[in-house]
């Protein structure tokens, strides 16, 4: 039901990953058969064989990431300071985060998106944020901070964002200018 879904009304998903419905239909399957199914170590190859390949939006915010990253100095440090490590894509048990980087004793967890941020960001990073304070903080870092890194921000997303000390900069996709917004 939640594939052909996908397939019909694509647009109601682009929030959620592949992995996210499958895991939603997983849940909506233990729910009807009182019995858990998990199948993670094959799930790349069942989300790539049951939805289609959007590729194009994928390439895009693939591409922001890693000019951010290659051009570290310019976009991330007037912001963070200096960078001792730089990690994108950093896997976590909850997702990836997009650029985990790290200054001194405070680690940097970095959203990025290509398109303006809703009010879904703010949920998205503090996942991160709370995963992890809760597991790594006292063993590595004094401290994490939020970083969002958008082309713009609808209103409810700038003002969420702000509530949870986070900092949301501005980027020009075409030249990498970064601005703090606010």
């Amino acid at each position: 039901m939640l594939r052909d879904e996908y397939l019909l009304n694509s647009e109601l998903f682009k929030e959620l990953s592949k992995k996210d419905v499958l895991r939603i239909q997983q849940m909506q399957i233990a729910y009807r058969t009182g019995k858990f199914c998990l199948f993670e170590s094959n799930i790349e190859t069942l989300t790539d064989s049951l939805f289609p390949e959007t590729g194009e939006s994928d390439k895009k915010h693939s591409d922001l990431v890693q000019a951010i990253y290659l051009h570290k100095e310019q976009t991330l440090e007037p912001f963070v300071g200096p960078i001792d490590d730089l990690c994108p894509e950093y896997p976590v048990l909850f997702g990836k985060i997009d650029i985990m980087a790290i200054s001194g004793r405070i680690s940097h967890v970095i959203e990025v998106k290509t398109d303006a941020a809703d009010h879904s960001i703010v949920g998205q990073v503090m996942k991160y944020y709370i995963g992890l304070s809760l597991k790594l903080i006292q063993k590595f870092w004094d401290e994490v901070q939020i970083v969002t890194i958008c082309p713009g921000y609808e209103k409810s997303a700038y003002h969420g964002l702000r509530q949870i000390n986070a900092k949301p900069l501005l980027i020009d996709t075409r030249t990498l200018k970064v601005t703090l917004l606010g």
